[in-house]
């Protein structure tokens, strides 16, 4: 039988014939004669070794390393050794700033003010020490060293406190340059807080009624002495606190208030809940009462629509800072539109 070599061929074709094999080219077949190759090779040593993970970049930074020379006199540290008292001794002058979020324990510890002022403010501009003699901390500022204030300072440490020794019940006083101590000038009141008056008590003395809220002055008006009222006087029942007047006019479509400034006077549709359930009129004060108990509400209706008619006044202390009320025309049984009424408010 002859050969038969396949019609198309592909390059790396292969054709098996009488135990010969022939393999495509591209442009002939040639024989490979009666054995297989392979054009590839895994060494599975190799891959397990180290070297198998050397790359091209690797070999190309040993060669620029080689390069610089022996590192082993290159200069350089491959282990520190050094402690910080040995990097000192080296250099212990920096200008540069050092920072940490831990804490830096120092002993600016100078014995005396004159050894002190060998060390240059403007240097060390900011800088703190101890003074041990002085018992006191000092700061550089203003090419001087300042010294701080503390627990064991007196008031002539001050700058513009007199170093005049005080005698016993000395007032520090003020002469228009410094402070100084002086003897007190004019008298003191004794003051007391108490519910009954004190049982001695000498002109000028002050006492707070505690029950009342009064503050009373002891005073002597030449031939008798008493105690007499300092604070303003309180509300007089008999005197209101507001007077005015209000008008419902127009079918009680408007209203207005004359009287006492601050207070207002509006028209409400209704009140609702348990209040007034037709339309009402609502006076609200400058400033709240304490409470509702705390005033009391005078009405008076006057220039009625109906002349003749009986008209009535229904007043409810909403709260401490208004009131509503209504005007009833008994009469024709109806709530009345067109009306004025006096009111009068008192403390009570």
């Amino acid at each position: 039988m002859a050969l038969d070599f396949p019609a198309s061929p592909n390059i790396n074709d292969t054709y098996t014939f009488g135990g010969v094999t022939w393999t495509y080219d591209g442009t002939t077949w040639k024989v490979l004669g009666r054995f297989q190759f392979t054009s590839s090779e895994t060494d599975p040593i190799f891959t397990s070794s180290p070297a198998n993970d050397i790359l091209t970049q690797n070999i190309t930074n040993w060669n620029s390393a080689y390069g610089w020379g022996d590192h082993g006199v290159a200069g350089y540290l491959t282990a520190e050794a050094d402690t910080f008292d040995s990097v000192l001794g080296r250099g212990a002058t920096t200008t540069r700033d050092i920072t940490t979020t831990g804490k830096v324990y120092f002993s600016n510890n100078f014995p005396d003010l004159a050894t002190l002022n060998t060390v240059s403010t403007s240097t060390y501009h900011g800088m703190f020490a101890h003074v041990h003699a002085e018992g006191h901390g000092y700061f550089a500022h203003a090419g001087a060293w300042m010294q701080l204030l503390d627990t064991g300072s007196s008031l002539s440490e001050l700058a513009d406190v007199a170093t005049t020794a005080p005698s016993t019940s000395d007032v520090l006083t003020w002469d228009g340059s410094n402070w100084g101590p002086a003897a007190p000038t004019g008298g003191g009141a004794n003051v007391t807080i108490s519910d009954t008056a004190p049982g001695s008590a000498n002109d000028g003395d002050l006492w707070w009624e505690s029950d009342k809220g009064r503050l009373k002055i002891y005073y002597n008006d030449t031939d008798s002495t008493q105690w007499v009222d300092a604070s303003p006087p309180l509300t007089n029942a008999n005197v209101p606190v507001h007077v005015g007047e209000v008008e419902l006019w127009q079918g009680g479509n408007q209203i207005t208030w004359l009287g006492s400034g601050g207070v207002t006077a509006a028209i409400r549709a209704t009140e609702g809940g348990g209040g007034f359930q037709s339309p009402c009129i609502r006076v609200t004060f400058a400033q709240a009462f304490s409470s509702s108990d705390s005033y009391t509400v005078q009405a008076t209706v006057y220039n009625p629509s109906q002349i003749g008619d009986v008209y009535q006044t229904s007043i409810r202390k909403t709260g401490p800072a208004y009131f509503d009320f209504q005007v009833y025309n008994l009469t024709d049984s109806v709530v009345a539109t067109d009306f004025k009424v006096a009111i009068t408010i008192y403390a009570i």
